[in-house]
């Protein structure tokens, strides 16, 4: 069972679907590998009917916000061979959103807290251009068992990497929430959350291209929405400005001061070096605004970074239109 994705232009295996086989009463099911391959747990004499919902224990897909997301194969008599295509209708992007939450909640997150919850969370997927854009996470609804916690919405001829990478970003919010406690996280200023999640969506929407899917094309590279064009006052990739690159700054080795023309209208970022779980743990834990975040890193520097540089880069932020000390 494979889907089609964009950037490496193939059909990759979709993990961790339960696929369920039916003649009469007679019920068989299989979890596909790493391969997207399954062998389902009975043998039969006849064609079975195949099908499967887009869900796992710690997710649930929505067609919309309320109705489950499934697919109903065909009848054979033996194997199904399943490539869902960009023609196939939101069917891919039922795969993309699974591919991205397989990968939080059971593959290599990078050390990042799995956002689980005590009942599923609900994903739902819109096929439409929405006003409110193409993500958003209203937090951990469990206890309702009705209202999707998140929402993902793109028409189904979107690129894939995009649908990929705006539910690792939203899944990166409930992560967060879940880390830091509801009610502390709703302390948070915006640029903190909605920078933790673009650094998040950034690196392991990276990693899963550059690293776990290379073999595909190892001439590729990708560096999703790093936000090294960010400038305060300004739009960025039709977000708000609060979408910043303030953690992205502290993981990669770029200085985009010095990559653009008008220096002066970027970040000056010279340090480099952090992990995405370092931060967390280290940095994020105690990170309520601009202030305890400066406090937050200056309090755990890795080798390499002084408080000159953090100073540099904080005076950026500060030299504009955010608010100073929490």
């Amino acid at each position: 069972m494979k889907a089609f994705d964009d950037f490496v232009y193939a059909y990759v295996p979709l993990q961790g679907i339960t696929v369920r086989a039916r003649y009469g009463t007679k019920i068989a099911t299989g979890i596909t590998n790493s391969n997207g391959y399954c062998a389902v747990s009975e043998t039969f004499k006849h064609a079975v009917n195949y099908s499967f919902k887009w869900e796992s224990a710690y997710w649930d897909i929505r067609n919309g916000a309320l109705g489950q997301a499934f697919y109903n194969g065909p009848q054979l008599d033996g194997t199904w061979n399943l490539n869902i295509s960009k023609s196939g209708g939101r069917s891919i992007l039922y795969a993309s959103v699974h591919r991205a939450a397989w990968k939080f909640f059971y593959g290599n997150c990078l050390g990042i807290n799995r956002p689980i919850l005590t009942s599923k969370t609900k994903i739902g997927v819109l096929n439409q251009e929405s006003s409110w854009g193409a993500g958003c996470c209203w937090g951990t609804w469990s206890v309702m068992g009705v209202i999707p916690d998140i929402l993902i919405s793109y028409p189904h001829e979107s690129l894939t990497y995009d649908v990929f990478g705006t539910t690792i970003h939203e899944l990166a919010h409930q992560s967060h929430l879940l880390f830091m406690g509801l009610s502390t996280y709703g302390q948070l200023d915006k640029e903190i959350h909605e920078s933790w999640a673009v650094a998040v969506a950034h690196e392991l929407t990276d990693h899963h291209y550059n690293v776990e899917l290379a073999s595909y094309n190892t001439f590729h590279t990708m560096d999703y929405k790093n936000y090294q064009d960010w400038q305060p006052g300004k739009l960025s990739g039709g977000k708000s400005n609060c979408y910043t690159p303030l953690f992205v700054d502290l993981i990669d080795d770029v200085n985009q001061r010095f990559t653009h023309d008008e220096p002066l209208q970027y970040p000056n970022d010279n340090i480099s070096g952090y992990s995405l779980s370092y931060i967390q743990d280290n940095i994020l834990v105690s990170s309520y605004g601009l202030s305890s975040f400066r406090d937050a890193l200056s309090l755990h520097k890795i080798n390499g970074v002084t408080d000159n540089d953090i100073t540099l880069l904080m005076e950026y932020y500060w030299g504009y239109d955010y608010a100073r000390p929490d």
